[in-house]
């Protein structure tokens, strides 16, 4: 949703793509008059164009979970076998890796957050799943996943894929 914050000696606007809301507090007594804006300065955001005459450049940083979803799309593309291949063990454990350490970082800054909590521990446990399935079928696709991806495994695991 684009909004647009208009700020004007007397009194302040919020004009959003649904309603517009105005203050008739006066700008004056809440903000000091060394900082107050003047009536000609705008501020567009979420897709809107600057002023002509802005010259500063704000920078937004990243969510948690575009950096997440950029991790996974790095994982991906380092771990696939082929061009389209979307099913192999290393694309699918990759896959996991990805969302189970943005899945962790959650769950520390959120501990009430069962429902996460309790997908986060699924993953867990299929990507433990697949990595068995590897370990019995493939021992050096196994190990090279664990390297790779920097897996930590139990000891029954790791001797399963030696």
């Amino acid at each position: 949703m684009a909004f647009v914050a208009a700020a004007a000696v007397g009194a302040t606007t919020w004009t959003s793509s649904r309603s517009a809301v105005t203050s008739s507090r006066p700008t004056a007594t809440t903000v000091p008059a060394a900082v107050r804006p003047t009536a000609s300065v705008r501020m567009t955001l979420a897709g809107g164009l600057p002023p002509p005459d802005a010259t500063t450049v704000l920078e937004l940083e990243a969510t948690g979970a575009f950096k997440a979803a950029a991790a996974m799309e790095a994982a991906r593309a380092k771990s696939r076998l082929a061009d389209n291949d979307t099913g192999s063990p290393e694309y699918q454990i990759a896959t996991w890796s990805a969302r189970i350490e943005y899945l962790t970082t959650h769950a520390k800054a959120n501990p009430k957050d069962h429902s996460s909590t309790r997908g986060l521990v699924t993953m867990v446990s299929k990507r433990r799943r697949m990595l068995q399935y590897l370990a019995k079928t493939d021992k050096n696709r196994f190990n090279a996943i664990l390297d790779t991806l920097g897996i930590r495994v139990s000891k029954e695991l790791r001797a399963l894929g030696q």
